[in-house]
C-alpha cells in the first residue's frame, strides 16, 4: 500500500479568482527547489511554474505544469521558480496545497 505523504507547509484560504493570477510560492522562497505534494481545488484551476509571475488569468505564455482539481502525486519545481495558481474569474475559489523545501542536496528541509 502506497503512504501518502503531506508536505510541512500548506496554504488553506478562500480568494477571489477575479484578482488573480495568485502567488503559491514566489521564485524568491524557492532556493533549493520544492515539491508540491498535495492540491485541492474546488474547480480545476491552472497551475503554472516561472521565474515572473503571469500577467494575468489568461496569460498562456507561461509553462503550465498542470491543470487539476486535485492531486496527489508529488510535482517537484525546480530551484528559482515560483508557483502561480490561474483560476476562473469567481469570487469564491478555495485553495489547498501543501508542498516541502528542498535542501542543497535535495532531502526535504
Amino acid at each position: 500500500m502506497d503512504i501518502q505523504t503531506i508536505g510541512k507547509t500548506f496554504v488553506n484560504v478562500s480568494v477571489n479568482g477575479a484578482f488573480g493570477p495568485h502567488k503559491l510560492v514566489g521564485p524568491e522562497q524557492n532556493v533549493h527547489g520544492l515539491i508540491l505534494r498535495t492540491v485541492n481545488f474546488n474547480a480545476a484551476y491552472t497551475v503554472v511554474v516561472s521565474a515572473t509571475p503571469p500577467a494575468d488569468t489568461f496569460d498562456n505564455s507561461k509553462t503550465i505544469a498542470f491543470i487539476a482539481t486535485s492531486r496527489t502525486e508529488p510535482f517537484m519545481v525546480p530551484a528559482g521558480l515560483g508557483v502561480y495558481l490561474l483560476l476562473g474569474n469567481d469570487y469564491n475559489r478555495k485553495i489547498n496545497v501543501t508542498w516541502d523545501y528542498l535542501n542543497a542536496d535535495g532531502t526535504v528541509a
